[in-house]
């Protein structure tokens, strides 16, 4: 299984540096320094038809076989 990781920047930082849109803005959402597999985290994603991108939560893990 995948090991532990963290996020240790702000949503705000996050937003910039991957110039993605505040899809984010009503969550509470802070960086976290233990992030395990199962947990829901945030990711940057971007939409394969548009150059645009976008941040949103997703499962981190593996699904087993």
């Amino acid at each position: 299984m995948c090991g532990r990781f963290r996020v240790a920047r702000k949503k705000e930082i996050l937003e910039a540096a991957f110039e993605a849109d505040g899809a984010l803005d009503d969550l509470d959402w802070v960086p976290r320094y233990n992030v395990a597999p199962g947990q829901q985290i945030v990711a940057v994603r971007q939409d394969t038809s548009q150059p645009v991108r976008s941040m949103s939560f997703m499962r981190w893990g593996l699904i087993p076989s």
